[in-house]
């Protein structure tokens, strides 16, 4: 592989990881307010 295609390869990766951090957030964020309107 050649160097720039390393480090499409690298930075893809950490993009992915990222949307995947804030993907995992948001259903958190999901699953409190399901909960909270249970609640009430």
């Amino acid at each position: 592989m050649s160097g720039s295609m390393t480090a499409g390869t690298i930075t893809s990766r950490l993009l992915g990881q990222a949307d995947n951090t804030v993907f995992e957030a948001d259903n958190d964020i999901i699953a409190a307010n399901t909960d909270s309107a249970k609640m009430s």
